[in-house]
């Protein structure tokens, strides 16, 4: 079988390269197709296409409509039902036509040249019918708003997948201890609230715009969609960055209860609290804690060393700190010398004495406010010690971490 290429087409055929893929993409005519690997297109075209491009065209200069050309091709039902309306139509064109042309030809000739008299010439011309001007002229095709609503679906969504991932990278810089469990999921889903949705319509532009065999002719309902979202994508994108923005900027989250972790703090708390924490924490965690055995955290059992560092940031700011461990008489002795600072008060708690270097409001008011402890404590029982730096503002329910510890 021989194939024609578009260009020997439009030279049989009369019909401009607009129209005969404009046709196409109405699925008028269906030639084979083929695309290769760096997206060029090859277009054959057979005799029997050929032939219906001539059919097409015949009847457009008739003056039948696309939709009308396809019912008739499609359905022989519908195409009777055409055939009589189109008669009716042109009929009644005839007849309208008729009286105009036997009005003009009323005109006297001796009359003064007017307007009618050079309509009544116009009328005597015979001007031969060519294809609709409609079809010949450039627009905005169907598949040049695919292709770019999927190329803007395709960037956007790369687009998105980046910015998330560099919201990650961004908050592991901002807080060490970065843990990718349920707190930090809500605050994935906070942070990235405008990327998501970006996200989502760029994958529905890809989804509605997606290639399609034979390019038939897309729904006019998806051809509002993409031209909405293609229109909304520039607002919905400065959204997407504020909101992202402030998730980043007011969502924070750290948690570790590794001893190796130790006094390693994100950099909000060690600019803000470094110096203070620094004056009651040991400088390191003594070597005979190291040496113990059983040094991963477990609430509620009993362990030779315990450290407990979490740091959320969610509009307003919190954390605590807490690090015990059990040292021999003689460290032990040495660990309750060491703190110089003064304590603002002493309070016990059941075999625990309590030293409190920073207590801007008593806890049973936690929260009304806001609190700040920073806390020494001591069991001459067992030779544990305990350092404690605790914050929170604004309704902080829960209260502090070290509230819930074995008193």
């Amino acid at each position: 079988m021989i194939f024609l290429k578009i260009k020997e087409v439009i030279e049989k055929t009369g019909l401009t390269d607009r129209a005969i893929r404009l046709y196409i993409d109405e699925g008028l005519v269906l030639p084979n197709i083929e695309e290769s690997y760096s997206g060029r297109k090859s277009i054959d075209f057979s005799a029997e296409d050929v032939s219906r491009l001539n059919n097409i065209a015949l009847l457009r200069k008739a003056g039948f409509s696309i939709p009308e050309i396809k019912s008739i091709a499609e359905d022989k039902d519908a195409a009777k039902k055409i055939i009589e309306a189109f008669i009716e139509q042109t009929e009644q064109n005839i007849r309208h036509d008729t009286e105009v042309v036997e009005k003009l030809k009323s005109i006297s000739s001796d009359e003064d040249i007017t307007l009618e008299t050079i309509c009544e010439s116009l009328s005597e011309t015979i001007i031969e019918n060519e294809v609709p001007q409609e079809d010949m002229k450039p627009r905005f095709a169907s598949e040049t708003l695919r292709k770019t609503a999927f190329g803007v679906g395709i960037f956007m969504s790369v687009l998105s997948v980046l910015a998330m991932i560099a919201y990650v990278v961004i908050q592991k810089i901002a807080f060490i201890h970065l843990n990718f469990d349920d707190d930090f999921i809500r605050g994935f889903l906070f942070g990235n609230c405008g990327v998501i949705v970006i996200l989502f319509l760029s994958l529905t532009l890809v989804w509605l715009n997606r290639k399609e065999e034979h390019r038939k002719k897309r729904q006019k309902v998806k051809k509002i969609i993409c031209s909405i979202l293609l229109v909304a994508f520039v607002p919905l994108s400065i959204f997407s960055f504020l909101a992202s923005l402030g998730g980043m900027l007011f969502f924070g989250y750290s948690l570790t209860y590794d001893i190796e972790d130790y006094l390693v703090l994100d950099s909000w708390i060690q600019e803000d609290y470094g110096a203070e924490i620094d004056a009651v924490f040991p400088d390191e965690v003594p070597q005979s804690a190291l040496d113990a055995p059983g040094r991963e955290f477990d609430l509620g059992v009993p362990l030779t060393t315990k450290y407990y560092y979490k740091h959320t940031f969610v509009l307003d700011p919190d954390f605590d700190l807490v690090a015990e461990w059990v040292l021999p008489e003689e460290e032990y002795i040495k660990a309750k010398e060491e703190i110089q600072k003064p304590a603002l008060h002493t309070e016990e708690k059941g075999d625990w004495v309590c030293l409190y270097y920073a207590d801007t409001q008593e806890y049973e008011d936690w929260e009304n406010e806001y609190y700040w402890f920073l806390i020494f404590a001591y069991n001459d029982k067992t030779r544990r010690v305990r350092y404690i730096a605790s914050y929170a503002i604004d309704s902080f329910a829960e209260g502090p971490y070290y509230l819930s510890l074995d008193w």
